[in-house]
């Protein structure tokens, strides 16, 4: 999570290559610097290889952390917006913040109201805790309860990018489109779910009944 953070922010690190490695260097690197798609990319490859080596099918272990990390993106969120990071952008919206003098959004905004996009992600955090857990107790098929998790969180996460502020260079312009890189991820965090679910569906759909 730090590394992606560090990649996608090289400015910030000018002449201080140390504080690339402490996430609590402070403002001039960046106080809220992780990165949660990378640090969830990389965990993802490692749970993999932990299970190959431990014998264990790869998509039921999937299937069992998946709620724990919904409940883990709720609660992670509730501390963003205490922070002050990963704020959004100006509304005028009846739940729109203005964030007080000192803080992270002032210092781009001032007192102008700004979307809790930190509450958005939070919300449908502890929504998509319920829906997977529930999910859990009815899967049909060992992959179907991760394959939704990233379905769906990919879906949120790619409409709150529209509200949330970011930097010129968390953009990615591609000519017709200015998407940010998270956006990019979510696209690609979608299109993995959506294999793993249709995949194994058909794997189940195919399967000749038990005693056959």
């Amino acid at each position: 999570a730090r590394l992606g953070y560090v990649i996608l922010h090289l400015p910030e690190f000018a002449g201080n290559p140390w504080a690339a490695v402490n996430p609590f260097a402070g403002e001039s690197v960046g106080i809220a610097g992780l990165n949660v798609y990378a640090g969830l990319l990389l965990a993802m490859v490692s749970a993999w290889i932990w299970c190959r080596v431990k014998g264990l099918d790869v998509l039921d272990t999937f299937d069992l952390f998946a709620p724990a990390f919904a409940l883990g993106l709720g609660l992670t969120r509730i501390g963003c917006f205490l922070n002050g990071c990963c704020f959004g952008t100006p509304c005028d919206l009846p739940w729109a913040v203005a964030f007080p003098f000192g803080s992270i959004p002032y210092a781009f905004f001032g007192a102008t109201p700004l979307h809790p996009a930190q509450l958005y992600s939070s919300v449908y955090g502890f929504v998509l805790f319920g829906l997977l857990h529930l999910l859990l107790t009815r899967r049909a098929f060992a992959g179907q309860v991760a394959a939704v998790l990233l379905m769906v969180e990919a879906g949120a996460r790619f409409a709150i990018e529209f509200v949330r502020y970011y930097e010129t260079t968390m953009h990615a312009p591609l000519g017709f489109w200015n998407p940010t890189y998270n956006h990019l991820v979510a696209l690609g965090l979608f299109v993995t779910g959506a294999a793993i679910y249709l995949s194994r569906r058909r794997n189940r759909d195919q399967s000749p009944p038990e005693g056959e």
